[in-house]
């Protein structure tokens, strides 16, 4: 029932309907001012800055590659052992963003970028100067638990400021550098190893990241708006759930990447080789050729023809 606004002119009463706002109408309002405390401009900086972070994930995994062989040679260790270096690495991938997550909602975004992203460095150090395999797989697990977590963070930041209608434009600039990552960091892998030394391939994710540190640190604003004022946080069951449901599927991959490896020895008696990229954990599983070339800034060589980065698993005699 409409309110009705009575007026009396010259004894003569009438009833005029008052017109509420649509309900609507005020929510749209009330969602759009939500995001007004960013302009455009500052947008595509977060934006950027975001960007940047992710793309510290698949460089650092990705550079990695190349080097494999040469880690296994200088630590005297088989590349079995190598790769236990990056099963463990995806295990502590599969768990961390989650609980990550789950923090930022409770303490902000800015705190978590600023503490994930001095691990990462430490870690970097760790890498840098190690001499032995336990030192290198332990530094791993803790690089991947400063990396992890800063795709994840991305997105939450562009949630935190686009609108649900522009989201998929800013989304897409976030995801820039991940997909760059692929394609630049085993180049880079490669060549550093072959010229410089594969030590100098952890300092400059040292030197990227701490730059990264520096800007999140100087001009990242606080977005999580449950910390700034505005918004609630998640449910915590679905936390848990999306945590559970994280650590299950990174786990199932990771069980189906080791089955298919051992798989691939015993019934084509391939050697384990050189994860040249992923698709899903699979590794890419190389035959046990003793004429195989390495190009600078590229990957193994068979009969000349060059490995894809994206092959998931090639099984070839």
């Amino acid at each position: 029932m409409k309110p009705l606004l009575r007026h009396s002119i010259d004894g003569i009463c009438t009833e005029v309907a008052v017109l509420e706002p649509s309900t609507s109408v005020s929510s749209s309002i009330e969602s759009k001012s939500r995001y007004a405390a960013f302009s455009k401009t500052q947008r595509r900086w977060i934006v950027v800055l975001v960007a940047l972070a992710a793309f510290i994930p698949p460089l650092s995994v990705f550079i990695y590659m190349p080097i494999i062989d040469t880690l296994a040679e200088e630590l005297d260790v088989s590349i079995e052992h190598i790769n236990i270096t990056i099963t463990s690495y995806l295990l502590v991938q599969g768990l961390i963003p989650a609980l990550l997550s789950n923090l930022s909602d409770q303490l902000g975004r800015r705190v978590v970028y600023l503490v994930s992203l001095p691990i990462f460095c430490a870690a970097c150090v760790g890498l840098a100067l190690q001499e032995s395999y336990p030192e290198l797989l332990i530094f791993r697990m803790v690089q991947t638990a400063g990396t992890s977590g800063l795709l994840a963070l991305g997105a939450l930041v562009v949630t935190d400021v686009t609108p649900r209608d522009r989201r998929g434009r800013y989304m897409s600039g976030m995801l820039i550098g991940v997909n760059l990552g692929p394609v630049v960091a085993p180049v880079a892998g490669g060549f550093m190893a072959d010229t410089v030394g594969w030590h100098q391939c952890f300092w400059l994710l040292l030197a990227f990241g701490s730059s990264v540190g520096v800007l999140m640190f100087g001009l990242l604003p606080e977005t999580c708006r449950h910390v700034v004022g505005g918004h609630s946080r998640t449910d915590k069951a679905e936390d848990a759930l999306i945590l559970v449901g994280s650590a299950f599927v990174y786990l199932s991959f990771t069980c189906m990447q080791d089955s298919l490896a051992h798989l691939a020895i015993e019934k084509y008696e391939l050697k384990p080789g050189i994860y040249r990229g992923q698709i899903k954990g699979l590794p890419t599983l190389q035959p046990d050729k003793p004429n195989r070339t390495r190009t600078p800034g590229s990957f193994q060589v068979d009969s000349g023809t060059s490995i894809n980065t994206m092959a998931p698993l090639l099984l070839s005699r």
